[in-house]
């Protein structure tokens, strides 16, 4: 037998972005994602770059509820989850921006999304107490409570001699607010509005998740998130947060200290995405095709804007908290680039840092390692330099944690 195996340019980018560890055009060579992540947790926990509408949090249980009546679980996940995309794009139609949030909705109805909201959404669930009390150490698996679900549901409980449970159950879901007639009609449309008593009860879920701890000696306290939900505050989310005198004042006190070194963090993290990029950019003007001086516009552009706040941003207290992720080479990498800006010296004094980080990050995929394959990826770059997206602060996630917030004050 002879076959052939055809793949789309599109699934080849993916594959590509996939293995360089790129996620929405953004690729982290340098392991600056792990800043992003614990700012994000400690300030926003539950939150993802991933969650678009709050009503997400909703439809997901709903539907898992619904799936565990029927045969296979699994399988009518899946078919529910799909259905939904096709009911929120009939329900928005005419409204990009709500279409924007629509987990599926580019490929709907050629495919399922390969992430559907159920596996997006689910540590939200677990940490803001929506599929039972909340969880802080081992989240239970989609799978284990769609089986506990289903088990309920024909009362498949193992007794003693005396009729009592052998063992003390969490129901999931619990206290949900109804399902909406519209869920359940096959030619209905679907709107990420919240109605009002699951507003309500979203408020008090949201209201109580509390920040992660950082430390042995530190006490758990209400997160930002969870003050944010029970303010209706209108955000904006080009803002910054720390720059917001009514975010900086919902804070708790252990969170205030958070946010002013999260504008550090942002800023020298940012300055040093955008110093890899302008290397990169460098190195390719001595290995045949330039790609030009766009990237390093583009950091002197944010070496003018944010280099204060770099400069002032106490390293060693972030690290103390937490906040650089797990230390190391990215920590390295951000002190090396504050004494860059300190002693305002030349950009190359920092190659070879740079080129070690990402060396131990990819490997031969590396484009700062001076070898015969970093000339290679070099001329690959360089033929699509012009379409590689600038280096930006970090943002903490917050126009999406604003996305959602909005949905939960009905801005």
């Amino acid at each position: 037998m002879v076959g052939w195996v055809m793949t789309s340019r599109s699934e080849l980018a993916q594959a590509q972005r996939l293995l360089l560890g790129e996620q929405d055009g953004v690729v982290d060579e340098l392991g600056l994602l792990a800043v992003h992540q614990a700012v994000s947790d400690r300030l926003f926990p539950g939150t993802s770059v991933l969650h678009t509408r709050l009503r997400y949090t909703l439809f997901v249980p709903w539907l898992m509820r619904l799936a565990a009546l029927e045969r296979d679980p699994a399988r009518s996940l899946r078919d529910l989850e799909f259905a939904l995309t096709g009911r929120l794009l009939h329900g928005t139609a005419g409204d990009r921006e709500a279409r924007r949030g629509i987990i599926g909705g580019r490929i709907h109805p050629v495919s399922a999304a390969a992430q559907p909201a159920s596996y997006s959404y689910w540590t939200a669930l677990a940490l803001w107490g929506l599929i039972g009390p909340q969880w802080t150490e081992a989240i239970p698996s989609r799978e284990a409570v769609l089986e506990e679900l289903s088990e309920l549901g024909t009362s498949k409980l193992a007794l003693d001699a005396d009729g009592q449970p052998l063992a003390e159950r969490v129901v999931p879901f619990q206290a949900l607010p109804p399902i909406p007639d519209q869920l359940l009609e096959a030619s209905a449309g679907v709107s990420f509005r919240l109605e009002r008593a699951e507003r309500e009860f979203l408020r008090r879920r949201l209201s109580v998740v509390k920040a992660p701890l950082t430390g042995p000696s530190e006490s758990r306290h209400l997160s930002l998130l969870a003050k944010l939900a029970s303010r209706p505050l209108k955000l904006n989310p080009s803002f910054q947060p720390w720059l917001d005198d009514r975010v900086v004042a919902a804070a708790e006190t252990q969170d205030k200290e958070v946010l002013a070194l999260a504008e550090g963090l942002s800023a020298v993290a940012g300055l040093a995405r955008a110093a890899y990029l302008a290397m990169v950019e460098g190195a390719c003007s001595t290995k045949g095709p330039t790609g030009g001086r766009r990237h390093r516009a583009r950091f002197d552009e944010m070496k003018a804007n944010l280099g204060r706040a770099a400069l002032t941003l106490d390293l060693a207290r972030a690290q103390q908290l937490g906040l650089t992720g797990s230390g190391g080479p990215v920590a390295g990498l951000l002190r090396d680039t504050q004494r860059y800006l300190r002693d305002q010296m030349a950009m190359s004094s920092l190659k070879d840092v740079y080129a070690a980080v990402e060396s131990a990050r990819k490997g031969p995929r590396a484009r700062l390692a001076g070898t015969r394959g970093a000339a290679v990826h070099l001329r690959d770059w360089a033929r699509t330099a012009s379409k590689i997206r600038l280096a930006e602060p970090l943002h903490f996630r917050w126009p999406n944690v604003v996305r959602l917030l909005n949905d939960l004050h009905g801005k």
